[in-house]
């Protein structure tokens, strides 16, 4: 009877995990398609890194070359090919459209999401895995980077994929953890000896090239840093969780004892150790028999041009001076950027923080889990203030660990074993309240002032500050169920309203395709040019390379539109000023529309005999 009891409990035990996992994943899922699908091929692509990729895939189809990127005709040396060969098997099946460009980012935000819920599951708990999970695909930039036909999606994933796969094989179970535990974590004397700690690495050749393996496709989807920061993740984290412990001897805090403490932190043995115990010679075939092939094949097509390209400028000349403008102030730029970044969870930052910082000091396997995720967001954060071209893009591959720290401090929380003060939940509330109002005076002001007839859009702000005065209500009533609950809901509906209604309201003032759609389509690309302005959505609507001529080749232009009849020029109403009084009377503007978000027009130029229709009506000045 007592063995049919234990069984019996058992087997429920099982059906309730079980039940749990199908529930949690159905709900994430649920999120990341309003999230992340709703609309998504609605708005047309954005200037300028989404037409750049969408345009490079739509040209190595064309060619039916699956090695050499190009775009507008020329070599595009600025990202590796999984992008475009993702895009490339999207627009076999979806034809050549937005949402075929945007696929599979969608999918490998989608998948990143329930990455990110599995490892919290694996570190944490089952709930604190479901609260990283919703917080992760509800983060502001998260989503940016999921509706985005740019490869940030795809090293995300990768880099999540990757790193939970090393956590999942290297750390202990929580039985043994719990037994031999990360010893600088502890603050009590154990004696002048070392504890022993767990060695936080996969066990064997095969674990460890898995893990190295997933770094290998990263380094497809975004180059080195898809190796080198997932790497020096692993490697601070190993370093501090092996260190062995020093005693306390003195309460007090002087120069010697922080001389000391200094000491025991750096230790050069310590680090060379942790080094020589990774398994290079495995690691490395692992990484090169991924990603190495591609990169080999492309430096011989090229004579070497793309991978001089994409190596020395791109990526070295990015970390040694601040390219196209893209610079900042170090460390505060990033963590300026993670706030706003992750809005509207980051309203938790400082309960999340304080909560953080307790948990570095315990000896059990969520201490060690907290730590893995504070290295991966310091390494990136630290790595990339060092770098003098500076994007808040650049970081969103440490998400999913604030989503896993932000998850389990909401799973404590509710558990009643973290008791955060009133005044902190208070203060999210009014955070939430402020944010509401902030968002919604900008949206208003941007309609008025850069998107007339859109002063609507500042309902979105609605959203949080609904969300501000929910939360109010039910603290003051102490469920803090309820007030976890309307954060992720205020978070959902905020996200979707954002992507899937505000990014389509803006899109109406994108014009520049009605422009090209009144290029009579028996146009080659030699007959196209653009002067004064190139824009790279031009080229992925135009469907066909066009030449740019700079401002200093007026006369350039001038001599490309009457040297033939066929021949059609974009300029836009400022430059046009500088060659319009050039023109032969039977060449002028046959089309025009705004400019999108500048104060001036696109001109379409070519010849009047037959004048085409933009904006419901023919224009045929030659102002």
């Amino acid at each position: 009877m007592h063995r049919t009891t234990k069984a019996s409990n058992i087997s429920t035990a099982s059906d309730t995990s079980w039940n749990s996992l199908v529930r949690h994943q159905l709900l994430l899922l649920a999120v990341c398609a309003s999230v992340l699908f709703l609309n998504l091929g609605s708005a047309r692509l954005w200037d300028r890194d989404e037409p750049r990729n969408a345009g490079c895939a739509y040209e190595m189809l064309e060619r039916q070359d699956w090695v050499v990127p190009m775009f507008n005709a020329e070599l595009r040396t600025h990202k590796p090919v999984l992008l475009y060969w993702c895009m490339m098997t999207a627009y076999a099946v979806f034809g050549v459209n937005e949402f075929a460009a945007r696929f599979w980012s969608a999918v490998a935000a989608t998948a990143t999401v329930l990455v990110t819920y599995h490892l919290g599951r694996r570190l944490f708990s089952p709930r604190a895995g479901l609260w990283s999970g919703l917080a992760l695909s509800t983060c502001l930039m998260f989503g940016v980077a999921g509706r985005a036909a740019t490869p940030d999606a795809l090293l995300i994933f990768c880099t999540t994929l990757g790193l939970a796969t090393y956590a999942w094989l290297a750390f202990p179970p929580s039985e043994t953890l719990q037994a031999s535990r990360p010893s600088h974590l502890s603050r009590a004397s154990e004696g002048s000896r070392p504890v022993a700690s767990p060695d936080y690495y996969p066990a064997t050749h095969v674990a460890t090239a898995s893990v190295f393996a997933v770094f290998g496709v990263a380094v497809l989807a975004k180059g080195p840093v898809g190796i080198v920061l997932p790497v020096a993740v692993i490697v601070a984290f190993r370093y501090l969780a092996r260190l062995p412990q020093t005693p306390t001897t003195s309460a007090t805090v002087g120069y010697q004892t922080a001389m000391r403490a200094l000491a025991h932190w750096l230790q050069p043995r310590h680090g060379l150790r942790t080094l020589a115990t990774m398994r290079w010679p495995t690691a490395l075939m692992a990484t090169l028999a991924v990603a190495a092939p591609w990169y080999v094949w492309v430096g011989l097509r090229t004579d070497g041009a793309w991978l001089r390209g994409f190596f020395l400028e791109h990526n070295l000349g990015r970390a040694l001076t601040p390219m196209e403008g893209h610079d900042g102030p170090a460390i505060l730029f990033y963590l300026v950027a993670l706030l706003v970044g992750t809005f509207p969870w980051s309203v938790l930052a400082v309960p999340t923080s304080v909560f953080v910082a307790s948990q570095l000091r315990r000896t059990n396997q969520q201490a060690a889990g907290v730590l893995f995720a504070v290295c991966w967001v310091g390494v990136y954060i630290g790595a990339f203030s060092l770098a003098q071209t500076k994007l808040p893009s650049y970081i969103t591959p440490t998400y999913p660990a604030v989503g896993l720290l932000l998850g389990l401090m909401i799973d404590r929380w509710l558990d009643g074993e973290l008791i955060v003060s009133p005044h902190w939940w208070r203060a999210v509330s009014v955070t939430l309240l402020l944010a509401g109002f902030g968002i919604t005076a900008g949206l208003v002001f941007a309609g008025i002032r850069y998107l007339p007839g859109e002063a609507s859009l500042g309902l979105l702000g609605l959203v949080p500050l609904a969300g501000g005065a929910m939360t109010w209500v039910f603290l003051t009533k102490q469920q803090p169920q309820r007030v976890a609950v309307s954060l992720a809901v205020t978070a959902t509906v905020f996200a979707t309203g954002l992507f899937a209604y505000g990014t389509t309201r803006i899109d109406q003032h994108q014009q520049s395709d009605v422009l090209l759609s009144c290029i009579p389509p028996t146009t080659s690309p030699s007959q196209l040019a653009a002067y004064g302005c190139l824009e790279p959505s031009w080229v992925f609507y135009a469907r066909r390379p066009i030449r740019e001529l700079t401002r200093r080749q007026a006369d350039e232009a001038v001599s490309f539109l009457t040297r033939e009849d066929s021949h059609y020029l974009i300029t836009s109403s400022h430059d046009f000023e500088k060659i319009g009084g050039h023109l032969p009377r039977d060449v002028g503007i046959v089309a025009r529309v705004p400019y999108f978000l500048r104060k001036s027009e696109l001109l379409l130029l070519g010849p009047l005999r037959e004048p085409a229709i933009a904006n419901g009506a023919a224009d045929t000045d030659r102002r």
